[in-house]
């Protein structure tokens, strides 16, 4: 899924910054936020497909009635 490959690349150049970055404040705040993706990124690779339907019905159903409330 690309928003999935999209997380990894997010990843891998927060590790560019955290191998990189000179400035302390940048590395740990970049190391923050890679560790936070990396948390994320796991479960969202292990959804079943069952579950990955159910929630596609869902923001199937979310959708329309958004589009109700837009007209």
């Amino acid at each position: 899924m690309i928003a999935i490959e999209e997380l990894k690349s997010t990843i891998n150049r927060l590790e560019l910054i955290i191998n990189n970055s000179e400035v302390l404040e940048e590395r740990t705040m970049a190391k923050v936020v890679h560790d936070s993706l990396l948390n994320m990124v796991g479960p969202l690779e292990h959804i079943s497909p069952a579950e990955f339907a159910t929630l596609c019905q869902q923001e199937e159903f979310r959708e329309k009635e958004l589009e109700k409330e837009d007209k």
